[in-house]
């Protein structure tokens, strides 16, 4: 998808910057921008996992605090647009932003007085990808040395997530007698790829450099809807963190059983850009 992507604004360019030069006009007809520079993925979210026992049992419950927050990256943006006149026109193109999700896990076992029997806290990995597609309306204003230009409409985003991280619950052996311990649990969130429909708005400054080039700076937003995704718990042998019980044998059963006692995590994969770039006008 990415390598039709670049393909399609290699021809935009090509066809763009290889034809014959046009007529000085006063103004430009055709504009193509290219774009890169700072992204910033909304995705802020957390979920959680609560086990708990009656009164008179050596613990009272096992929780775990499951958060997510994106990180800043580099984004890269290409537009072409085409005025109807000198202040009005449309304009289509796509964003391109793939930001590192770390997550933590914040792992509490506690006694019925209360008090944490046992704390813990994971670190986990995670990557969120958004492509909007944009088909805009837009307005330009200024004189030839230096123009303000506006941009708003729909955005089909592609968007995918994923993420690995820990949980921790806690286990009861009957045999030969109740033997408690704690565990640490591999949980993930698999590959997850969905479309949307949203929006975006972008600001942009040109400078013009020559007839047919401007150095051009932009912001802009763009908007998606919330997704959420599941934690899934991944069955295996497990050892005890207390030193208890040797192993566990965490089973579908149990991880089927873990699932349903843990919330959703909640995606937005929203972004706000702002980039430097060229714009080639024709």
């Amino acid at each position: 998808m990415q390598a039709r992507i670049l393909a399609s604004a290699l021809i935009f360019f090509a066809f763009f910057a290889g034809g014959r030069a046009a007529e000085d006009k006063p103004w430009k007809k055709g504009e193509i921008s290219l774009y890169v520079g700072y992204g910033h993925s909304r995705v802020r979210g957390s979920s959680s996992y609560e086990l708990g026992w009656t009164s008179g049992d050596p613990i009272t419950g096992a929780d775990t605090s499951l958060s997510v927050s994106s990180r800043n990256a580099i984004y890269f943006g290409a537009f072409f647009s085409i005025f109807l006149d000198e202040n009005v026109g449309f304009q289509t193109g796509f964003g391109y932003l793939k930001s590192d999700a770390p997550n933590q896990a914040d792992f509490e076992l506690r006694f019925p007085s209360g008090t944490a029997a046992r704390q813990e806290t994971w670190h986990g990995t995670g990557e969120v990808t958004s492509v909007p597609l944009c088909l805009n309306i837009a307005g330009r204003f200024g004189d030839r040395k230096f123009r303000m230009n506006v941009s708003t409409g729909v955005s089909l985003f592609l968007n995918s997530f994923l993420a690995d991280s820990y949980a921790g619950t806690a286990a009861v052996s009957i045999l030969p007698e109740e033997t408690l311990d704690a565990f640490r649990i591999r949980v993930a969130v698999e590959d997850k790829t969905w479309t949307a429909l949203g929006g975006d708005f972008g600001w942009s400054g040109d400078f013009q450099l020559s007839k047919n080039m401007a150095l051009t700076v932009e912001a802009r937003y763009f908007f998606c809807p919330i997704k959420t995704v599941d934690w899934k718990w991944i069955p295996g042998i497990y050892a005890g963190l207390l030193g208890n019980l040797p192993a566990w044998n965490f089973n579908q059963a149990a991880a089927a059983e873990a699932e349903s006692r843990t919330s959703p995590l909640s995606i937005n994969p929203s972004l706000f850009t702002l980039g430097i770039g060229i714009k080639f006008l024709r």
